[in-house]
C-alpha cells in the first residue's frame, strides 16, 4: 500500500508526496490509536551523468 502511494505519485513535489503518503498511512491505520509519533523523510534520487 505504501509503495503504491509512492509509485502513483512519482512526479509530485516532495511536500505534496509527503501529504499523500501520510494520507495513505492514515487510511491504512483507520481508527487504530497511534502509540508513537511518526517521522517521514522524502528524498528524490537524481542519476549521475
Amino acid at each position: 500500500m505504501l509503495g503504491e502511494a509512492i509509485e502513483c505519485n512519482d512526479g509530485l513535489s516532495a511536500s505534496e508526496l509527503a501529504k499523500r503518503v501520510l494520507c495513505a498511512v492514515d487510511e491504512f491505520v483507520g481508527s487504530a490509536k497511534h502509540h508513537d509519533d511518526m517521522t517521514l523523510m522524502v528524498m528524490r534520487l537524481i542519476e549521475a551523468q
